[in-house]
């Protein structure tokens, strides 16, 4: 059995080595030399080779060849036979030209590799055969031009890479098959105009990236809506207006780099989706409008390295609600914001105004954005005085947003030198106390005029002046620097009635008083020299105006009380009083003219007046008559119309009633006979119905008979089986008799058995001419329990003796036997009577008579009130005495569980019998005993 074991395990080493050395020698063969091959995904490398040709031994299943820099100068069709090949990498070879045949067998490629070659040519088919080609790389070659059809047939082409090259003239016909083209890299080649629609018709196209060219022109409608990324840095555009189309999905604009020197508000107003955008490096040198205003979707802005750069306005940021990141680093001019500029950043996280030229940054300066969590400050030329106390401040504590704080330095303003804020302390930072100089002190104006309330205040540093209205207005100022006060209106244009600043000022030229200009905004303005300007001064303006002049750690403040001038109230009454009585007394003269003239009128035109009355009242009645005339000539004949029409339509009437007439007898004729035709065929089904349920009556009937002589038939067949299975239990318990060696038993069982068989042989269960339906099984089918052993159960025996309780009911059993026993007349016996005579039973109808022949024991069994009674009288004890006598007759009845108990009888001398038997029984149904088989033994067992 070992020598076996080792046997198998020395040819299961045997198959596995000869099976690596198989696969060896398959990598041998397959692999060319000096290359590395990946059987499993079916590639070879053959890099840095300075091969010229395909080396040998390529095997013909390969689906990826990489053969990066090496002396390729010509393909020739060198890939001809390999139509498996998925991908081919060719970079950093010698290729000047692509020819048509190069690649035209290979439909499976999806990947092909041509960069970094000296391709200064294409040949027009020369990708066509590639049509399942996915992505082209042909950058770092010297391409000028591309030729029309160069593309044609590629359905599945997705990514085209053309950096690099020398390509400065594109037409709409070489991309207009590549409707499926995602991305295009055009960067770094010498493309100075993007015509009209280039590129629309690119429905696929995500990704563009034009940057380091020379482009200094974009057509109308040059790329197509479905563009997310853009990249036109480093090239020369000078404006970006009509570069983005409507409804377009641009996320991702560089614009880094080029000329654009001003922005409009109409610049970005179709971008909505963008999310970022590169403004870095173009020589913008003031923002005055809301440019972003439309980007609510921006979260990233860049303007860096914009060294024209020196003013943004206070609403540049204006709409930029979710912009996270603020890039305003290293624009070298830049040297004022607004202390509100940036309060429209709500979002803003990271805030980079790093290595401009910002001398002074109030703490109100960020006050708004309240998720800052990033703010570069370096490089800037900070000031030493009070007014970067806030800086400080931020500095020291241990949840400072400042980048870089130990970076950030200050200005000695008395040696010039620079000082880093971690070694400046508050106390070294000057600041004076403020000093109000000049202001208002009686200010009374008249009602609609314009009024200018002063307020001069000096400290260092310059102090902010904050107006307070009497209807809580509030209005500020500060002078910290000279681009500060660019926004305020100057003392000439309030005194210019044509300015730009009264230009809208409608009120300077209308009489009345106009209450309902108390809203307006520009009403109530700060001047550059921090006074403060009414345009018109309505009654709403009177009471006090409080002027605060605070820096940082000082303030002092004055209220004026500006009053109403009321002298033109008086004026306005004289005058009112004046035009009152003027007015009186030129109704009174014109009421005098009218009067005289009027009567003079009358008497003029009295008789005139008459005459032309009475002329009108006759012209009234001639017209009047002339129109009764006509009125009854009309009424005549629209009588006569009416009248002729009657007559027409009653003809028609009747003419049309004797059609109808004639149409409803044609209708009753034909009725009646619809009539006649439906009562006939009426008859007729009925007497097929009649003819159709004879008929089927004689089936059924027919059917029925069948049915009773099957059933019959049935019944014969069951009563021979049961009769056969009655034989042989016969046999059976013969036989065990006799394996028993129970000679007496066997004797009465044998008289009792054929006894029972020629009785139920004889007997007719049915009489010929009234077979039931059911079958026959059901009412003569014996039991097989019925034919029990003498070893049978005692349960076995209690249900075949329920059996015999049910059919035989005895309804009046007399006790004495001398009696005559009558039936109940119910079909069934009402009592059941058999005797015992030498060893064989007798019915009692097959008996001749009690005193014929006296029976060894008479049994009587009785069923009456759901109870089981038995009786046992031997006659012999009254014919022969001291043969025989009865030993006790008893019934215990408990309720529920009748009981007979100890049944004793005795019979004549000479024979040995004892026979007894105790029964419980626990069931609901009637259970009845029959007499017993007498033992030579004296043992009792019960027969069924």
């Amino acid at each position: 059995m070992a020598e076996a074991l080792t046997l198998k395990n020395h040819m299961q080493w045997l198959c596995l080595m000869t099976t690596i050395s198989l696969l060896c020698m398959r990598g041998i063969e397959t692999c060319p030399q000096d290359c590395q091959c990946n059987m499993q995904n079916d590639s070879i490398t053959c890099t840095d080779q300075s091969l010229t040709n395909l080396p040998f031994q390529i095997p013909t299943e390969v689906t990826s060849l990489d053969f990066k820099n090496n002396n390729f100068s010509s393909l020739n069709s060198l890939f001809q036979n390999l139509t498996k090949l998925r991908t081919i990498i060719l970079s950093y070879n010698n290729i000047p030209i692509i020819r048509e045949e190069d690649f035209k067998n290979q439909k499976n490629l999806t990947f092909l590799n041509l960069g970094h070659n000296n391709i200064s040519e294409i040949h027009n088919n020369s990708f066509q055969a590639l049509i399942s080609l996915q992505e082209l790389d042909l950058r770092y070659n010297v391409l000028t031009s591309l030729p029309n059809n160069i593309f044609d047939g590629l359905c599945s082409f997705q990514i085209l890479q053309l950096k690099a090259n020398k390509l400065s003239n594109l037409t709409w016909i070489t991309f207009q098959d590549l409707e499926y083209l995602v991305s295009l890299d055009l960067s770094f080649n010498q493309i100075s105009v993007i015509n009209d629609g280039l590129l629309l018709h690119l429905k696929s196209l995500e990704k563009l990236n034009l940057q380091h060219n020379e482009i200094e022109h974009i057509g109308h409608s040059a790329f197509p809506a479905s563009l997310s990324l853009l990249d036109l840095s480093f090239n020369k555009l000078k404006a970006f207006d009509f570069i983005i189309s409507k409804g377009n999905l641009l996320k991702w604009l560089d614009l880094s780099w080029n000329n654009i020197s001003e922005f409009t508000v109409n610049s970005l107003a179709n971008s909505s989706q963008l999310e970022s955008i590169t403004l870095d490096g173009n020589p913008v040198q003031n923002i005055h409008s809301p440019i972003f205003q439309s980007l609510s979707s921006l979260r990233n802005l860049s303007m860096c390295q914009m060294n024209s750069l020196h003013a943004l306005s206070r609403v540049v940021f204006q709409g930029l609600k979710q912009l996270v990141m603020l890039n305003m680093s290293h624009n070298s001019k830049l040297e004022f914001l607004y202390t509100d500029i940036f309060t429209p950043l709500n979002s803003v996280q990271r805030l980079d105004i790093s290595h401009n030229n910002f001398t002074k940054l109030l703490n109100t300066t960020f006050h708004a954005n309240t998720h800052l969590t990033s703010l570069d400050l370096r490089g800037n030329p900070f000031v030493c005085d009070c007014d970067i106390d806030w800086l400080l401040q931020n500095i020291k504590t241990n949840v400072s947003i400042i980048e870089a704080s130990e970076l950030l330095e200050c200005i000695l303003m008395f040696n010039k030198s620079s000082i880093s804020l971690k070694d400046l302390d508050h106390k070294d930072l000057h600041c004076s106390d403020v000093v109000i100089v000049n202001y208002t002190k009686n200010a009374i104006f008249k009602i609609g005029s314009s009024a200018i309330l002063h307020c001069q205040a000096i400290s260092n540093p310059s102090p902010m002046i904050i107006w307070k209205t009497p209807r809580k207005r509030v209005l500020t100022y500060h002078n910290f620097h000279p681009y500060a006060n660019t926004d305020h209106v100057s003392l000439l244009d309030i005194d210019k009635e044509h300015s730009v600043f009264h230009f809208s000022h409608y009120w300077h030229n209308e009489a009345s008083y106009n209450y309902f200009i108390e809203t307006q905004d520009d009403r109530i303005v700060v001047l550059e020299d921090g006074s403060l300007y009414i345009d018109y001064v309505l009654r709403s303006d009177a009471g006090p105006y409080q002027c605060i002049a605070e820096n940082p750690r000082n303030m002092t403040s004055v209220e004026i009380n500006f009053k109403l001038d009321y002298m033109i109230l008086n004026e306005v009454k004289i005058w009112s009083i004046v035009m009152g009585l003027t007015s009186a007394a030129s109704f009174f003269l014109l009421n005098l003219i009218y009067s005289l003239a009027t009567a003079a009128a009358r008497k003029c035109i009295s008789l005139r007046r008459r005459e032309r009355v009475r002329q009108i009242i006759e012209n009234i009645e001639q017209y009047k008559n002339v129109q009764i005339s006509r009125i009854k000539e009309n009424y005549h004949g629209q009588v006569g119309k009416i009248r002729d029409q009657y007559h027409y339509s009653l003809g028609r009437i009747r003419e049309h009633y004797t059609t109808k007439a004639h149409t409803m007898g044609r209708l009753r004729e034909g009725a009646s006979l619809k009539m006649d035709k439906l009562r006939e065929n009426y008859n007729n089904q009925i007497g097929k119905l009649k003819g159709y349920s004879s008929n089927q009556l004689i089936q059924i009937r027919e059917r029925y008979n069948n049915q009773i002589l099957k059933i019959k038939d049935y019944g014969s067949l069951q009563f021979g089986r049961i009769h056969e299975k009655y034989k042989l239990k016969q046999q059976h318990v013969i036989k065990l008799l006799e394996t028993m060696n129970l000679d007496n038993c066997r004797t009465v069982f044998e008289s009792e058995c054929v006894r029972t068989e020629s009785i139920i042989l004889e007997s007719k269960l049915y009489d010929e001419d009234d077979v039931p339906i059911h079958s026959p099984i059901d009412s003569t089918s014996v039991s097989d329990s019925e034919y029990m052993t003498a070893s049978g159960s005692e349960a076995s025996s209690q249900e075949d003796l329920r059996f015999t309780a049910q059919t035989n009911v005895v309804s009046h059993l007399p006790y004495d036997p001398h009696l005559p026993l009558e039936g109940s007349g119910s079909g069934e016996a009402d009592f059941h009577v058999f005797w015992i005579r030498n060893s064989q039973r007798f019915e009692r109808n097959s008996y001749p008579s009690l005193y014929e022949s006296i029976p060894d024991s008479v049994h009587i069994q009785r069923i009456s009130d759901g109870y089981t009674h038995s009786a046992f009288h031997d006659d012999n004890s009254s014919r022969n005495s001291g043969q025989g006598r009865i030993v006790n007759d008893q019934m215990t009845d408990t309720g529920d569980q009748p009981t007979m108990t100890r049944l004793l009888t005795f019979f004549p001398e000479g024979r040995n019998m004892l026979c007894q038997e105790e029964t419980t029984n626990n069931d609901t149904s009637i259970q009845l005993f029959i007499p017993s088989v007498y033992c030579d033994n004296g043992d009792l067992e019960t027969e069924v």
